[in-house]
């Protein structure tokens, strides 16, 4: 049988532009059940045509990724969380009874609510005499 165009399409290689103030893309992996590129400045979920349209129909439908949470690993949380829970929760460490999926996923919540204590923060943060944040 011969391949649609569709398929053809579908089946090969893919890149993605990122914004240039990404930094550089430093890790994948999933995160909630989609594939997440970690950068140095932000989090990106990617998501491929083929989960959008797994029976093929429309061969407009593009790969897609987008920015969940705009802090990467030049931020510290991110660091002491995500990138600390992503090597800890390995089963190279805690074994292959530990339920990897799941800590991941607790963790990127966890992380999502620091950035957002975090950024809060930075809005309520006091200006000194001088107009500048202390």
């Amino acid at each position: 049988m011969k391949n649609r165009p569709i398929d053809k399409v579908r089946d090969s290689a893919l890149s993605i532009t990122l914004s240039a103030d990404t930094g550089g893309i430093t890790d994948m992996g999933e995160i909630n059940g989609a594939l997440h590129m970690i950068g140095c400045s932000a989090i990106y979920r990617v998501q491929l045509a083929g989960e959008i349209d797994p029976r093929r129909t429309n061969i407009a439908i593009p790969n897609t990724h987008q920015k969940v949470l705009s802090y990467g690993t030049e931020f510290p949380y991110v660091q002491q969380t995500l990138m600390t829970a992503r090597r800890l929760f390995s089963n190279n460490v805690l074994g292959p009874a530990f339920d990897y999926k799941t800590g991941i996923n607790l963790f990127f919540e966890a992380l999502q609510d620091l950035a957002a204590m975090h950024d809060i923060r930075k809005d309520i943060r006091p200006v000194r005499h001088d107009g500048r944040r202390p």
